[in-house]
């Protein structure tokens, strides 16, 4: 006796290729999810840049010129654009062509904890104007907080840091 199976096995065939379908579309969203996240923190938290910051800020306050950039912040000049420049006059510039050398500094700035302040920067690429919204967005600049004053970074190659001074 000879029996037609094959109307059993298509049905077969359908049923694993609609489970393994299933799964790897699973795997997917969920690998998407992390890879999305992991190009957010790789672009935005950015941690030489941090590093970097943290050894500026420091600089600044052992050099005793901290307190000169800050004193210039006001709702006129709402923040201090540090860049390159051609030939330093002095050793706090010296220190900071080295230190946008070495990081791959565009540039940076140093404004106050305060969204209006960093929505007013003027020399803004729309990626760092971007990266502000996500600050702001994601809850990282709040107005109430302890700190006073903000470092922004942003790098040749398209990475963001922030570091937050009180």
């Amino acid at each position: 006796m000879n029996l037609n199976n094959k109307g059993f096995m298509l049905a077969e065939v359908i049923i694993s290729a609609s489970v393994i379908i299933v799964t790897l579309v699973s795997l997917y969203a969920g690998f998407a999810r992390v890879y999305k996240a992991y190009e957010i923190r790789s672009t935005y938290y950015d941690a030489d840049s941090v590093y970097a910051l943290k050894t500026i800020s420091d600089y600044f306050i052992d050099e005793m010129v901290f307190n000169s950039y800050i004193s210039g912040i006001n709702n006129t000049n709402r923040y201090v654009e540090f860049k390159e420049i051609g030939t330093p006059s002095n050793k706090i510039d010296a220190f900071i062509n080295k230190m946008i050398e070495n990081y791959s500094f565009k540039r940076f700035y140093l404004t106050r904890y305060n969204s209006d302040y960093l929505e007013s920067i003027e020399s803004i690429s729309s990626d760092l104007k971007e990266y502000i919204n996500f600050l702001n967005s994601d809850g990282v600049i709040d107005d109430d907080a302890n700190y006073k004053y903000i470092f922004i970074s942003e790098t040749n190659d398209g990475r963001f840091s922030y570091l937050r001074i009180a």
